[in-house]
């Protein structure tokens, strides 16, 4: 990721906020927000990302527009600040919308947290406490995020919890097929059991969740933030009706030119208008600098709810 030579105004938004270098404490990144995490969340030698390189405000790159969107929604906060998360992770955003509102004295929260990894799930309760926030009061789910409609389970990979942020669901996996190609013989077998003892990445039966029974019980959402792996098309489309009536803003990672005109003809129809839209595996030009997006960047404010 690249940026201009000469580094373009940041956002307006940010002057709302206060950012600072932080010293960097042994075992812990700690960003210019104050927001520490631990490294061992992530594989840092396989994705070398460049937001965990000690800086005052968030750099110049692709992770920018989602920390715009994240201070924007604190930013216009009122009686109520309620974010979703889904694809969560640890429950990076969701922190740093806590931390946000905290510094300027914002209201209360309610932080939704949608996780499928077990081991990353746990690490969403950690990260909030790494940081001050009592994790009781919101709500975390481990599931898959689904259409409408869809099965009760899905086959999800799981293991290695700190390489496979990637992760999507997976097509059904009889017991023959995994016996057919993970299992065979009995020295395979031992070896596979080691592996998977020590995180290895396999399919395994989760639970699923729509959007619409996850926002059943919730009168507004103030930012929905989504990186499901290809499935956010399938997705928002099925819960379009509720997204029009409680959603203020989505911010979206996005995984396909289709996926991208999809969404852009599901919002548009629906009168949403687009704040940032940068397709996958693309160099865009922005306001910020020309930057190279693997994930595409799709933002949405709803005027119905503004």
């Amino acid at each position: 990721m690249s940026a201009a030579s000469e580094l373009p105004e940041p956002h307006p938004v940010f002057r709302r906020f206060q950012f600072a270098l932080r010293e960097q404490p042994t075992g812990w990144y700690v960003d210019g927000m104050g927001i520490r995490t631990d490294p061992s969340f992530m594989d840092m030698s396989k994705w070398k990302i460049k937001c965990f390189t000690p800086a005052a405000e968030p750099p110049f790159d692709d992770n920018y527009f989602e920390w715009i969107d994240v201070l924007c929604a604190v930013d216009e906060a009122r009686e109520k600040f309620v974010m979703v998360e889904l694809g969560a992770g640890y429950g990076p955003w969701l922190v740093a919308a806590a931390v946000a509102l905290r510094q300027i004295d914002g209201p209360p929260c309610l932080l939704i947290a949608v996780e499928a990894e077990p081991t990353r799930f746990t690490w969403i309760s950690q990260h909030f406490r790494d940081n001050g926030i009592d994790p009781a009061p919101h709500k975390f789910v481990r599931a898959a995020i689904v259409p409408e409609g869809a099965p009760e389970k899905a086959w999800f990979q799981v293991g290695d919890p700190r390489s496979t942020y990637g992760a999507s669901l997976r097509p059904a996996v009889t017991v023959p097929t995994i016996i057919t190609h993970r299992w065979q013989g009995v020295r395979a077998t031992a070896q596979r059991l080691v592996k998977r003892l020590l995180g290895e990445p396999r399919p395994q039966k989760v639970a699923t969740i729509s959007l619409s029974a996850l926002l059943s019980g919730v009168d507004h959402v103030d930012l929905l933030d989504l990186d499901i792996q290809g499935a956010e098309l399938a997705v928002l489309q099925s819960a379009i009706d509720i997204l029009n009536t409680k959603v203020r803003r989505i911010h979206i990672g996005t995984h396909g030119r289709d996926i991208e005109s999809g969404l852009r003809i599901l919002f548009e129809k629906h009168g949403w208008e687009k704040v940032f839209d940068y397709p996958t595996n693309s160099l865009s030009d922005t306001p910020y600098g020309k930057f190279e997006f693997h994930d595409g960047v799709q933002s949405w404010v709803n005027p119905g709810l503004k």
